[in-house]
């Protein structure tokens, strides 16, 4: 993936968190940068009880898909929290918490990135 189509492909990511576009490289479809955890929760009166939960590694493609999944997930009318962490990236975001419209469930994904960052 060139840069001009990183560009136009995600956007909204690099519109409203502009320290994402570190992430960009040639092989982000295959180089590793950190890890995702992901734990999933459903609601059992007030309290979200803890389901499933696991550990996957991430590569640059598999961050920017899901941070640039956000508007449409609001649009559907669930509720996505983002937190910013500053990271060798940048300040850029390092938890989604993805709540559906019914507010039944819960997914929160983690992200951690390794220390390492080479330039382009």
């Amino acid at each position: 993936m060139k840069y001009r189509e990183f560009k136009s492909t995600y956007a909204w990511m690099l519109r409203t968190y502009p320290g994402t576009g570190n992430l960009y490289r040639d092989n982000m479809e295959t180089e590793i940068i950190g890890t995702c955890e992901t734990k999933r929760y459903v609601k059992n009166g007030r309290r979200w009880t803890e389901t499933d939960a696991e550990t996957e590694p991430m590569t640059g493609y598999y961050y920017c898909n899901g941070i640039d999944a956000i508007p449409f997930f609001r649009g559907l009318g669930g509720t996505e929290r983002v937190e910013l962490g500053h990271t060798c990236y940048g300040n850029i975001p390092v938890s989604i918490t993805s709540t559906s419209p019914d507010g039944g469930t819960r997914i929160v994904r983690t992200f951690t990135f390794d220390g390492r960052r080479d330039r382009r």
